[in-house]
C-alpha cells in the first residue's frame, strides 16, 4: 500500500479520490497494529521501525485478516460509489440523445425552410406583383419553361400507344395461331387442289319452327329468287350443268366434312334452282341417320328410301311430287338398323340405274364424310359428288382427314361447294352491300308478293 500511496502522490493531486482511499486503508492498518500491542504510525512505518508491547502477544495473522476484511468494505463502500455514478452518468447520456434528436428534427426544419426561401426567390425572378388603379396585379416577367413537362407527357404516352399496339398484335396473332378453320376460297382450293363450283353467303338463322305444310324459309331459290343467297345457287348451278352436260353426269351426290356445314339446305336450293330450267329433277334422301330433306320441304316421312330397299313398297309409290314444277322428292322413310349395308346392297344400285333412266338430275344427300363410311359407299356408284366446305367451322385438320378419305376410297369430286362465304373477303364474290347485284336485279312484282308471305326462317343446318 506505501508503494501504491507513493505512485498515486507522484501521478495525482493531494485530495485525489484514489490517494484518500489508499491513505484510509493504511490508517486502518496502522490502528488494527495498534490494538494488537504495535506502536506504530505512518512515519516508522514507511522506516519499518517499531517496537512491540512486551505485555501483550502480536497475532499477526489475525492483524492481516482484519486488513483485508476492511480493504474489502471499503472496496464495497467505493463499488456503490461507482455504481451511483454509472447511474447518473447514464441519465446524462439519455438526455444528451434526446437533445442530439431535437436538434436534428430543428436542423430538417431549417433545411426545409431554406428551401422554400429559395423557391419563392426564384418566383419572384418570374413575376412580379404591382399595384394598379383596379388592385394588386401579378405579372409575368419571364414565360414558364414547360417544355420538359410536355416532352415526358408525350414520352408516356407514346410508351403506353406502343404497348398498347404490342399487346393488341400479340393477341392476334396468338388467336390466329389458335384458330385453325378455313378462312377463305383461296385457302380451300389451295388445300384441296379441287374446282370451286360455287359460293354460298351466309344464311341468317332462326328458331321458328317448320310448317310441316308449306316449304321452309330456308328454301331462299323458292321464296326470295332476288336475292344474293338465290343468285349464288344460279350461279353454282350454271358451273354445274356446263360441267355435266360436257361429261353427261347426271347422278350427283351431296356430302360435307362435318355436321352442320349445310348440305341439305345447299342441295335443295340447287334441286330448285335446276328445276326451273326445266329439267326433271329428283332428290334422294340417302341420309338414314338423320334425314331432313322432308321437313325442308313440309312432307311426311312414313315412307322412302328405306322401305323401297326392303322392298315393302316401289320407287314409284315412294316418290313424292312437289309444289314446284319439274321436281320430285324421294324421302329417307324408314330408318334401317344397318344403313351402310343397305347402301351397299344390289337394291340400292339398281334404284339409282332405274332412277337415272326417268330422270334428267338424281340428286342424293348423304351423311358428312368423316363421320360414317356410308357416303363412301355412294359414291362409288355415282357419276360425281359436290363437297361442302364451310368457311369459318371446318378446320385445316378436318380438311386433310376429307382428302385423305377422298384419295384412299377414289372418290370422283366434281367441285366444291363454299358455304358460309362473308362478304367483302379477298378473293370471294362479293355478294354484301354497296353496288352490286341486289342494286342490278329488279325484282318481279309476282317474286315480291310471294316475299312478303314468307314465313319465320328455321335453322336447318344439315
Amino acid at each position: 500500500m506505501l508503494i501504491q500511496k507513493n505512485r498515486l502522490e507522484r501521478d495525482f493531486q493531494k485530495n485525489h479520490p484514489d490517494l484518500d482511499a489508499v491513505n484510509r486503508s493504511i490508517e486502518t492498518i496502522i490502528n488494527l497494529y495498534r490494538r494488537q500491542g504495535l506502536d506504530i504510525s505512518a512515519d516508522n512505518l514507511e522506516s519499518g521501525e517499531f517496537q512491540v508491547a512486551e505485555t501483550k502477544d502480536v497475532d499477526f495473522v489475525n492483524v492481516y485478516l482484519k486488513s483485508m476484511e476492511q480493504q474489502l468494505k471499503e472496496l464495497e463502500n467505493r463499488e456503490l460509489e461507482l455504481t451511483k455514478l454509472f447511474t447518473q452518468e447514464s441519465e446524462l447520456a439519455k438526455k444528451v440523445g434526446n437533445f442530439q434528436v431535437i436538434d436534428q428534427s430543428y436542423n430538417e426544419e431549417i433545411a426545409q425552410l431554406k428551401s422554400q426561401r429559395d423557391n419563392i426567390f426564384k418566383q419572384l425572378l418570374v413575376e412580379r406583383v404591382s399595384q394598379g388603379n383596379s388592385g394588386y396585379m401579378l405579372t409575368q416577367l419571364a414565360p414558364v419553361k414547360d417544355e420538359l413537362v410536355i416532352k415526358r407527357q408525350l414520352k408516356f404516352l407514346m410508351a403506353g400507344a406502343a404497348g398498347g399496339l404490342g399487346l393488341i398484335l400479340a393477341f392476334s396473332y396468338f388467336r390466329e395461331m389458335r384458330d385453325t378453320t378455313m378462312k377463305s376460297v383461296d385457302e380451300i382450293r389451295n388445300q384441296l387442289h379441287l374446282p370451286i363450283l360455287g359460293e354460298v353467303p351466309c344464311f341468317a338463322d332462326s328458331d321458328a319452327a317448320v310448317d310441316e305444310s308449306e316449304f321452309a324459309p330456308a328454301l331462299w331459290y323458292y321464296y326470295r329468287p332476288a336475292s344474293r343467297e338465290a343468285e349464288a345457287f344460279r350461279s353454282l348451278r350454271t358451273s354445274l350443268l356446263l360441267k355435266t352436260d360436257r361429261s353427261g353426269a347426271k347422278v350427283l351426290q351431296m356430302t360435307s366434312a362435318e355436321p352442320g356445314d349445310g348440305k341439305t339446305t345447299s342441295i335443295s336450293n340447287l334441286a330448285l334452282a335446276i328445276a326451273q330450267t326445266g329439267r326433271k329433277v329428283l332428290i334422294v334422301d340417302a341420309d338414314l341417320r338423320r334425314p331432313t330433306i322432308h321437313k325442308l320441304f313440309g312432307l311426311a316421312n312414313s315412307v322412302g328410301l328405306g322401305d323401297v330397299l326392303t322392298g315393302e313398297i316401289d320407287a314409284q309409290t315412294a316418290i313424292r311430287e312437289t309444289r314446284v314444277s319439274h321436281l320430285s322428292i324421294l324421302t329417307a322413310g324408314m330408318l334401317p338398323e344397318n344403313p351402310s349395308e343397305m347402301l351397299m346392297s344390289r337394291a340400292f344400285s339398281e334404284l339409282v340405274n332405274q332412277l337415272r333412266k326417268e330422270y334428267d338430275y338424281v340428286l342424293i344427300d348423304t351423311p358428312p364424310l368423316v363421320v360414317v363410311s356410308d357416303p363412301s359407299v355412294i359414291a362409288s356408284i355415282v357419276d360425281g359428288v359436290l363437297l361442302v366446305v364451310r368457311i369459318d367451322k371446318n378446320r385445316r385438320g378436318v380438311i386433310r382427314k376429307v382428302q385423305q378419305i377422298i384419295q384412299t376410297n377414289g372418290i370422283k369430286v366434281a367441285g366444291i361447294l363454299a358455304n358460309s362465304v362473308k362478304s367483302g373477303k379477298p378473293g370471294d364474290y362479293d355478294y354484301g352491300s354497296g353496288p352490286g347485284y341486289s342494286d342490278y336485279y329488279i325484282v318481279p312484282p309476282q317474286a315480291q308478293a310471294k316475299q312478303a308471305d314468307v314465313p319465320a326462317k328455321t335453322k336447318i343446318t344439315h
